[in-house]
């Protein structure tokens, strides 16, 4: 039975994979991308054609996404925002800067769309690390909580849940690892994920919200929570956010994009 069960799960594993390939071929089919002075002309789609044509400064945020597969590979995806948010016509084309492109040709494909950001100059710093204990307590304490009601049907198989404690102390680990964020004069960018690579850029110039926050478990450590958004982000969209950082590191960086944004210009 567990042996036909696996069966089935590997079945529907290589089905979704297949679907997200043709979907993937079928929206990405000859995707070109061309720079025309200060403008963006984008074209993609095989069945259904798409074109769409973003002016550069009204990117309001850079996204960079590795999968395992693209790791396995060695590509990325990059995603951009921009100003005033998309159309649900052409959603895709205009938030799709590569749906493919090598990691290593990265930072000279963002020079080249953006040559006034010193995309060769990023310098990530890691969070603090005592954030791996406060991560596994978090996924511990979730852990417990669907303990609970499955104990009452299953009784003490429940308890083989506890299983998954090691893996838990490993995923709080890697989070930790890969977590980091960088802050400079042109930009403010975070980097999280384990098997899911994520990370987001934003232009001091397109920054229009900052917040500071500290929640009771932040204050006891010390530590505190700083959201960088701007105008062209949308409901589902994410923020740049540094976390798990001790106040007294954030608190500068807090108050050097304050003066950055206060004494730049905003470009909408």
């Amino acid at each position: 039975l567990v042996l036909y069960c696996c069966l089935w799960v590997m079945a529907g594993v290589f089905v979704l994979l297949a679907i997200s390939i043709a979907v993937a071929f079928l929206q990405f089919y000859d995707f070109t991308l061309d720079k025309k002075g200060h403008h963006l002309h984008i074209r993609t789609g095989l069945l259904t054609n798409r074109q769409a044509t973003v002016p550069i400064k009204r990117i309001q945020l850079i996204r960079i996404i590795q999968s395992p597969l693209h790791k396995l590979f060695g590509q990325v995806s990059i995603k951009m925002e921009t100003a005033g948010g998309v159309s649900e016509n052409n959603a895709m084309s205009m938030h799709w800067l590569a749906p493919l492109i090598a990691k290593s040709e990265v930072a000279e494909f963002l020079h080249n769309i953006q040559p006034d950001l010193h995309w060769h100059d990023i310098i990530w710093q890691p969070i603090e690390p005592i954030a791996k204990r406060r991560m596994f307590k978090k996924l511990l304490l979730l852990l417990l909580l669907v303990m609970i009601p499955l104990a009452f049907v299953f009784v003490w198989k429940a308890l083989l849940l506890l299983c998954l404690v090691p893996y838990l102390w490993w995923y709080s680990g890697r989070y930790v690892a890969k977590a980091a964020y960088t802050h400079n004069r042109q930009m403010v960018g975070s980097r999280l994920g384990v098997f899911f690579h994520h990370m987001q850029f934003v232009n001091i110039q397109k920054i229009q919200n900052i917040s500071w926050h500290q929640s009771p478990f932040d204050r006891r450590y010390g530590m505190a929570r700083l959201t960088v958004d701007t105008a062209g982000s949308s409901q589902v969209s994410q923020p740049v956010r540094l976390f798990y950082v001790y106040d007294k590191s954030i608190q500068p960086i807090y108050q050097s994009i304050t003066r950055q944004v206060a004494d730049s210009r905003f470009v909408w």
